[in-house]
């Protein structure tokens, strides 16, 4: 793939799939890069995303124009919303030869700002800007991921032996158990994938509860009174 152009049917399916299956970590690193510097094809991966989760679409995209793909997507939902999309679509194929792709879709897009003089425009920048977050809090973090695989061979724990491993779903899974028969002290320090620690959660039970979290990757430590680090593992979130 050539990294200046944008991408084809096939790799944004790719790349919302992965999304959709909490795997984003395991795209190759060119797709990952192109999604980190391009708008227009991550605005497209996170909407294919969104529709396929929400209306559970199993059957495979046409392979013939991005036109045809979309008329697909959207007739599951409304034939006037079809139309509608449609158009707009056109206006997208056609952008102003003088500007920049990015800067001639959000002048295309953002019909609003044009109607509108209080300043419409900054909502398309702000949905720009959570969507580009979102495909950032996918990324994982090398250090949590290399401690995160150590301890899926073996951890430090006499008394404790864990039963929640490895990586886990949230909502899906909505707790970390392990069995604590001595009552021993314990924490749980939750971190985002920039390594920030966002939860402590001190108990002498067998299980906390996960937190409310937004959607990203997430890494779960277990530590004992007497700071040693016994288990890490990963929560994902759609």
């Amino acid at each position: 793939m050539n990294d200046k152009s944008h991408f084809s049917e096939e790799e944004i399916a790719q790349c919302a799939d992965a999304i959709n299956d909490g795997i984003y970590d395991q795209l190759p690193e060119k797709l990952r890069k192109h999604l980190s510097e391009c708008e227009q094809c991550a605005s497209e991966v996170l909407m294919v995303a969104d529709i396929a989760f929400n209306f559970s679409i199993k059957e495979a995209q046409p392979k013939s124009s991005r036109l045809k793909r979309w008329i697909y997507v959207v007739s599951i939902s409304a034939a006037a919303a079809a139309a509608v999309l449609i158009f707009t679509i056109f206006k997208f194929s056609q952008p102003d030869s003088n500007m920049p792709l990015n800067k001639a879709m959000i002048a295309q897009t953002d019909t609003s700002a044009k109607i509108d003089k209080k300043g419409d425009s900054s909502v398309l920048m702000n949905k720009k800007e959570l969507e580009n977050q979102q495909i950032a809090s996918l990324e994982i973090n090398e250090k949590l991921e290399k401690l995160y695989r150590n301890h899926q061979e073996s951890y430090r724990a006499n008394s404790i032996q864990i039963i929640t491993k490895g990586e886990v779903a949230y909502p899906a899974i909505d707790s970390l158990k392990w069995i604590n028969k001595t009552k021993d002290k314990l924490t749980v320090e939750i971190f985002n994938n920039n390594d920030q620690e966002i939860k402590s959660l001190g108990t002498n039970t067998s299980a906390v509860k996960i937190p409310k979290l937004g959607t990203g990757i997430y890494y779960w430590k277990l530590i004992n009174e007497d700071f040693d680090l016994l288990y890490v593992g990963k929560i994902i979130v759609k």
